[in-house]
């Protein structure tokens, strides 16, 4: 039987049987990086393999030494030493080429993708105006699932969408923001029950995903007992302790969640 592989391509989450990468095409890439027809960087935690300079990234290379211990400090969750591969591509044309010769069933049309497969975490991605948004919330993914067994779909979301800006960002400058305050105004943000209920994004609107990052912006930005809560749920996973619903235990903590949410985002 095939190994479940994870697929992530800015909000595309599967399991099944995806084609991982083969080894070998592993063993190419670093010998063309070697030769270099590819450079190959290491960056913190991140093995990056890039068909261009990381100078053009901006500010991605910091942002990325970065993003382990933001994370790790945010949700006081240890991170293993995983190496995270990342493979950037120069153009659009080259990276699709890519993935339908490696990889013909992922979905072709995302202008990134994480993969995991076993102990194998690859990020790919291709140069574009977008590209370090990309690479961060594809990252993110990486590092959650190189610490944790499971992540619910909503919540995976939520904190890639989280971290996906730059650090001095994450407060008040998400894009997210805007959608979410006209989802606020029109009465159509997504009830909390039916963010946990969520199991494939196929079934997730723009809403959905404004919503998860509204309850994380909120865990790490309002009242100190959800941040407790996110922080004891995720080290229930770790710990492969049952973590019943997040939704219930913020519920019991603080009495009228969903206005207290509501609150914390309006006037934003």
């Amino acid at each position: 039987m095939q190994e479940p592989v994870a697929v992530f391509g800015r909000a595309l989450v599967r399991w099944g049987n995806w084609r991982a990468l083969p080894i070998a095409t592993v063993w190419l890439l670093t010998a063309h990086a070697a030769l270099g027809g590819w450079a190959q960087y290491q960056v913190g935690s991140f093995r990056v393999y890039s068909e261009f300079p990381l100078k053009e990234t901006g500010t991605l290379v910091g942002d990325l030494q970065r993003l382990p211990d933001d994370l790790s400090r945010s949700l006081q969750l240890p991170l293993p030493e995983t190496v995270v591969e990342v493979f950037l591509f120069s153009d659009r044309n080259a990276y699709e080429q890519y993935l339908k010769t490696t990889m013909p069933n992922a979905p072709q049309q995302r202008r990134a993708l994480f993969v995991h497969r076993a102990d194998s975490y690859r990020v790919y991605a291709y140069r574009n105006r977008h590209l370090a948004t990309d690479v961060r919330h594809e990252c993110t993914h990486a590092l959650l699932h190189s610490s944790l067994a499971m992540v619910p779909l909503w919540l995976d979301e939520g904190l890639a969408t989280y971290f996906q800006v730059e650090p001095g960002r994450r407060f008040a400058d998400n894009p997210a923001l805007r959608g979410l305050v006209w989802d606020m105004r029109l009465g159509r943000m997504t009830t909390f029950e039916a963010l946990e209920n969520l199991t494939s994004v196929e079934a997730m609107a723009a809403t959905d995903y404004r919503t998860a990052w509204a309850w994380v912006h909120f865990m790490f930005h309002g009242p100190p007992e959800a941040r407790e809560e996110l922080v004891g749920f995720l080290a229930d996973i770790r710990m492969r302790r049952p973590p019943g619903s997040l939704r219930a235990r913020l519920q019991r903590r603080l009495p009228g969640l969903a206005g207290l949410m509501a609150d914390h985002h309006k006037g934003r």
